[in-house]
């Protein structure tokens, strides 16, 4: 029986209980915080280049770059050993996937907040990330999934 440690049991947990991923600091100039409702252009193609460098690290297994497309409360939670582990043990798909598609961009005082679907084998996957702006710093707090699917030709 392997034995883990509290504290990579402590974010097993936080990032299960929140479904975090990693998402990584660039800078923003869009008022992604106060705005409510629908994203405005600036905003949609900011939060998705966003996604998109987040899954391309993903991709490529740059752990460390990756990590830190973080927001900096997400690093606080969450070490980049831990952040690694979970992401592969818990969400093997983010690394080996094969196409993703952007949907609806929300924000509000709680961040921004935008849907995608992520393909991975014969699998899709719903999800919904949230953004949110720290010392003007655009940064992925979590991301949670909201369905799986199995894609079946018919």
């Amino acid at each position: 029986m392997e034995t883990v440690s509290f504290s990579r049991l402590l974010a097993a947990g936080f990032l299960t209980t929140s479904l975090l991923l990693v998402g990584c600091s660039s800078s923003s100039t869009s008022n992604q915080v106060t705005t409510n409702g629908k994203c405005d252009d600036e905003q949609k193609i900011s939060v998705t280049d966003h996604i998109s460098s987040q899954i391309t690290a993903f991709e490529q297994k740059n752990w460390d770059k990756a990590y830190g497309y973080a927001s900096n409360s997400f690093q606080k939670n969450i070490n980049l050993d831990d952040f690694q582990a979970i992401i592969l043990d818990q969400y093997p798909f983010l690394v080996n996937n094969s196409g993703y598609t952007f949907g609806n961009c929300t924000t509000n005082a709680d961040g921004t907040f935008q849907n995608m679907t992520i393909t991975s084998k014969s699998q899709s996957y719903e999800l919904i990330y949230n953004l949110v702006l720290e010392d003007g710093e655009l940064g992925i707090f979590a991301a949670r999934v909201l369905s799986a699917a199995e894609n079946v030709a018919i």
